[in-house]
């Protein structure tokens, strides 16, 4: 599993960077108890292997987020402007994705984890 992650997101993320003209620096793939992903101010960003499990809109919405980090390294209105523009359905999306933890197979969670991003 780790290794398909390590192969599927970090292209993923080089597409939707490339695609949104916004850049990054280091990408890891982990299985994070908490997070979906994270970004730090170096614009390395951390991507949890349990995306494998979501569907590719809210994988692609996670990716986005943490692209979008790179930028506004906070979840302050400017960094959610820049959401609007980069995922339209950022709202929608943001529902989804809390839901999408409570709904993973029970063998995923390696603790009790949690739902943010």
């Amino acid at each position: 599993m780790r290794r398909r992650a390590q192969k599927e997101l970090p292209a993923r993320l080089e597409e939707l960077a490339a695609a949104h003209r916004l850049s990054f620096g280091a990408v890891a793939v982990r299985h994070q108890r908490t997070r979906w992903g994270s970004c730090s101010p170096a614009h390395a960003i951390s991507l949890n292997l349990r995306l494998l499990f979501l569907e590719p809109e809210l994988v692609d919405h996670v990716l986005i987020h943490e692209l979008c980090h790179t930028r506004e390294l906070n979840h302050s209105k400017r960094f959610w402007a820049l959401m609007q523009i980069h995922d339209p359905d950022w709202k929608r999306h943001r529902r989804q994705i809390r839901e999408a933890w409570r709904t993973l197979p029970r063998w995923l969670h390696a603790g009790n984890g949690g739902s943010e991003l």
